[in-house]
């Protein structure tokens, strides 16, 4: 059968955690009937701009709702990295900060009708994948996280606390995130015999 062209809903929704207010960017494509399984998409460290949109929309295509993270909060994009260092730096500090803005954003997904709470998932690029993999290992009841170029450092794995399965998509010349810090990381994974994918 011929595919049929998606017809894609745009919205913003906002969640407020903390007296922090997230807009959190919504597409689905609004020809598919029925719940879907529901994806969050995490931003780089320059906040919630065009290209994680365009990720987001790109999964509504493949028949997903997708929501973009506001991490940072009140919808802030920057646009040089010393900015975008100071903004992301918080999070690196104090994990349980990202854990919460990212489940306050789960919680916010459920809430759509056209998402399947049960099949919800998160991936991240690059500030976003350290943000997916850090919730998993504290614990997030998603399906599945991927990183993509994501920092692998973050919290200690903890077989009791990660329910997710991982996916971790990185490069090996990758300049940020040294061998060190990936021996670091498939060793720790390993030591709860995590179910994950490098």
């Amino acid at each position: 059968p011929e595919m049929k062209q998606a017809n894609l809903k745009e919205e913003t929704r906002s969640y407020t955690l903390d007296s922090t207010k997230m807009n959190g960017f919504v597409v689905y494509d609004d020809n598919i009937k029925g719940k879907r399984p529901a994806v969050l998409v995490v931003h780089e460290w320059w906040g919630i701009n065009d290209y994680v949109r365009n990720r987001a929309r790109q999964l509504a295509e493949l028949g997903y709702i997708a929501m973009a993270v506001d991490m940072f909060g009140h919808g802030k994009t920057l646009d040089n990295p010393s900015d975008a260092q100071s903004a992301a730096m918080p999070f690196y500090q104090n994990p349980q900060m990202g854990y919460q803005r990212l489940m306050a954003a789960a919680e916010k997904a459920k809430t759509f009708p056209q998402a399947d709470s049960s099949q919800l998932v998160a991936i991240g690029y690059c500030f976003g994948g350290g943000m997916v993999l850090n919730a998993a290992k504290l614990g997030a009841p998603f399906k599945g996280v991927v990183s993509f170029h994501g920092s692998l450092s973050g919290v200690p794995a903890k077989k009791e606390l990660l329910k997710s399965d991982i996916l971790v998509c990185h490069g090996d010349a990758d300049p940020f995130v040294p061998k060190i810090e990936v021996d670091q990381f498939k060793k720790s994974m390993d030591s709860i015999q995590a179910r994950y994918t490098f």
